[in-house]
């Protein structure tokens, strides 16, 4: 019951990782992500042009590149040459469906058609909750001193309650034509972030809403990096949408999204072995530059109802929802970025403080938590009262929509970004420089005391942080 209710209301979170070659074009070209050796790169690139591939996607920070071509040749060229570090398939996300699914449309035309504009604050309950009823407004609602990155599906720039704190320098990191080529309305120009899933919209205003909505910070700087397209997405583009963000120096980089991806090695019925083994070490060394040039990784947990540190209970997750074709594993199956040391990683409760029931979470992994709705009411009342009797109300995130809009959803995806505003207030507000220290300042004045596994540090509080 409890996934049947998950799939009905989650919004675009957990992000499932295939193999890729499942479309048309896939079917005579493949694409595989390498990890260069150091210092390898002019040897690398005549090399593969050599064998008549193809560089499709680079990093050259990090040595990372994704080539494409026919799979034999791919597989001839790698086994020949010696400037690889490690190579694998490259992986790809399909996001979920709708997270209101039918019943979407009502809620949507419930608060177009009935709220005004002055009775939209009472409904942010996470918001009221994170901020004592907005009284730390009243200490700090930061300032464009201060600027939060956001690695997602990029952003309404025209929505009347975030474009004034948009910054200048939000890029668009999906190439042309998109995933595999099957996306014609993506264009690859560098300045097209405007969002069309709505998923990074709705984050932005979790960070710094300031109109008809509020976000935790109202008054920072906010600048997107997009990186999901029209339908899917790619490791190397998430990974590239960390090491521009962190080039630019943003104070704080808010990552809601997540995939698993296996560090060991994948048997496939074939008797193939293959691994993730590239965009693991490649999202490794990323979070890395981040830390090196100043600026605080925040990621989401996931959204799997998952024990991190259960091994049997993420390994039977693997086998029932991620092996696609592939008959077992060895190794650890790790949620990145968030499982990564020097990742400021939010679980998500709902209005009564306890996990929410599709939450991630483990001693492993979580370092605090914050609001990002919940379900439990959805499951007392069932669907028809749920929505009827104005029950979703009550755990439910209200948040920014495409188009200048407003709607719900829920995830820890919408947690996240109530801790990276949090740290953006802390910045700007304490005038901290060092991110270790506003990491800390954070989980010491800025948490309310909970379950250590599933809340870490605890659950954010930022009128206990602003008024230390």
């Amino acid at each position: 019951m409890k996934k049947i209710l998950l799939s009905f209301i989650i919004f675009a979170f957990t992000l499932l990782i295939l193999p890729d070659g499942s479309v048309a074009k896939a079917e005579f070209l493949s694409k595989f992500t390498v990890l260069l050796k150091d210092g390898h790169q002019k040897q690398f690139i005549e090399e593969v042009e050599k064998h008549s591939l193809a560089v499709s996607y680079e990093i050259k920070e990090l040595d990372l590149y994704q080539i494409e071509g026919k799979e034999k040749d791919i597989i001839n060229y790698l086994k020949s040459t010696d400037v690889i570090d490690s190579y694998n398939k490259s992986t790809f996300y399909t996001p979920e469906k709708s997270y209101l699914d039918v019943k979407d449309t009502v809620i949507k035309n419930r608060i177009l058609n009935n709220d005004s504009p002055s009775t939209l604050w009472p409904h942010q309950w996470d918001i009221n909750k994170t901020t004592n009823n907005g009284r730390s407004f009243e200490i700090s609602e930061g300032s464009k001193n201060v600027v939060v990155g956001i690695v997602d599906s990029g952003i309404d720039v025209d929505h009347p309650d975030i474009k004034n704190n948009i910054v200048e320098g939000s890029i668009n990191l999906v190439p042309q034509d998109g995933f595999n080529g099957d996306e014609p309305n993506e264009t690859g120009d560098i300045n097209e972030v405007n969002d069309k899933t709505g998923h990074g919209t709705f984050v932005a205003g979790q960070i710094a809403a300031n109109g008809k909505l509020k976000g935790v910070a109202p008054q920072v700087g906010i600048k997107s990096y997009r990186v999901i397209g029209s339908n899917k997405s790619e490791s190397i583009w998430i990974i590239k949408g960390i090491i521009e963000a962190a080039k630019d120096q943003v104070d704080v980089l808010n990552i809601s999204l997540g995939e698993y991806l296996v560090q060991g090695t994948i048997k496939h019925k074939d008797g193939s072995i293959t691994s993730n083994k590239a965009e693991i070490k490649a999202y490794k060394k990323a979070i890395n530059f981040a830390k090196k040039n100043g600026t605080i990784v925040v990621a989401s947990s996931g959204n799997d109802s998952l024990n991190l540190d259960n091994k049997k209970e993420v390994q039977d997750y693997w086998y029932k929802n991620l092996s696609e074709g592939a008959v077992g594993f060895t190794g650890k199956l790790l949620a990145l970025p968030a499982a990564l040391p020097g990742v400021v990683t939010v679980s998500s409760v709902g209005p009564s403080g306890e996990l929410s029931l599709y939450s991630n979470y483990g001693m492993s992994t979580i370092n605090i938590s914050a609001y990002g709705g919940d379900f439990r009411l959805l499951e007392k009342y069932g669907p028809d009262s749920w929505i009827s009797e104005n029950w979703f109300r009550n755990e439910v995130i209200l948040g920014l929509a495409p188009n200048g809009g407003y709607t719900y959803s829920l995830g820890t995806s919408l947690a996240a970004p109530k801790v990276s505003a949090a740290l953006a207030l802390v910045i700007d507000y304490k005038e901290f420089k060092n991110p270790n220290q506003t990491i800390n300042y954070l989980y010491k004045n800025g948490t309310i005391q909970g379950d250590r596994k599933q809340v870490g540090q605890g659950i954010l509080n930022v009128y206990n942080l602003l008024r230390n």
